[in-house]
């Protein structure tokens, strides 16, 4: 009789992923960056950008009749993720490289997705969010400059399960018929 093995997802930063893959609890990881592990494969896979939003109702937007300066983000309230998050680490290093002492007032800083999304839709405060993310109460500010790229990453180990490879060659083809920036 042959054993099932289900699949199983679970969710965990780059440590955590790393550890799990090593010790063979998990087969394929997700990473927004390289790791430094000789025992793990790593090829990435999709291009992420990361852009600045609002409220589609938030007053920033105002009547439309001037156009939107980086210097009308002072004294905006943010909602960021929380410090350790991927997302959080490559918004702030562009930060710094474009507006070296633009100092974001932080109202929030949440772990989960949803509860970004949600606040920032809510009019919480201005954020940063995947192009994956962006919903219809959401729109980008026009500030092409703030936009931050992030790579995701396949990772696995070594000596692999057989058919591994073609479940990442099937998944790389979903992303790019997906219209990816890959």
């Amino acid at each position: 009789r042959r054993k099932t093995t289900l699949a199983r997802v679970a969710e965990g930063d780059a440590q955590e992923t790393r550890e799990a893959l090593l010790r063979g609890d998990a087969d394929l990881g997700f990473l927004t960056g390289p790791l430094n592990e000789g025992g793990l494969i790593q090829k990435p896979f999709l291009t992420d950008r990361i852009v600045p939003v609002a409220a589609k109702t938030h007053p920033i937007f105002g009547s439309g009749k001037r156009k939107m300066q980086i210097a009308d983000l002072d004294g905006q309230d943010f909602v960021y993720f929380h410090p350790a998050s991927a997302v959080r680490r490559v918004v702030e290093k562009r930060l710094r490289s474009v507006k070296p002492r633009f100092t974001p007032s932080i109202v929030m800083e949440l772990r989960s997705l949803q509860g970004v999304i949600r606040s920032i839709e809510a009019g919480l405060g201005l954020g940063f969010l995947s192009e994956f993310c962006l919903t219809p109460k959401l729109r980008p500010l026009p500030f092409a400059e703030l936009n931050a790229e992030r790579e995701f990453y396949f990772a696995y180990r070594r000596n692999h399960r057989p058919g591994l490879q073609l479940l990442i060659e099937e998944l790389e083809q979903h992303t790019k018929a997906g219209g990816s920036k890959a």
